[in-house]
């Protein structure tokens, strides 16, 4: 269902709606007002709602591809992570509320690779897949 929404739609709606983050954040996070990532969170929600389930096909393939990349970041695989990366992935940072700068997106699955890989490998064995079906969230 996410899939229909839009990167800045997608963010909002996420970040709002499932860890409570305020829109004042969500704005400078999609480089927009905090009215704008209001009304992203709002379309987002509507979209959602009217959205038809992925079925158990899309969940295995999406399973597989988040399999993939943890298994690839733990160890250290620059070629694994480019096999399952988008080519125009970017991955931004959030520090949350205290105030330290966030680095810079990384643009492109080469620099999102070797930012998952010099930034993230730490943090790579407490990653969990968060992908479930519609039975698995009750």
């Amino acid at each position: 269902m996410l899939d229909t929404l839009s990167p800045a739609e997608r963010l909002a709606f996420v970040l709002h709606d499932m860890f409570g983050v305020p829109f004042d954040e969500i704005g400078e996070i999609v480089e927009r007002s905090p009215e704008a990532a209001r009304q992203l969170a709002s379309r987002a929600r509507r979209r959602v709602r009217g959205a038809v389930p992925p079925d158990d096909a899309d969940l295995v393939l999406q399973r597989r591809v988040v399999g993939a990349f943890l298994a690839a970041a733990r160890a250290g695989d620059f070629e694994a992570l480019l096999d399952v990366l988008d080519p125009d992935v970017v991955f931004r940072t959030h520090t949350g509320p205290t105030g330290a700068a966030p680095w810079p997106p990384a643009v492109g699955a080469n620099a999102v690779a070797e930012a998952v890989l010099s930034r993230g490998r730490q943090f790579a064995p407490l990653a969990q897949p968060a992908v479930w079906s519609m039975a698995e969230r009750g």
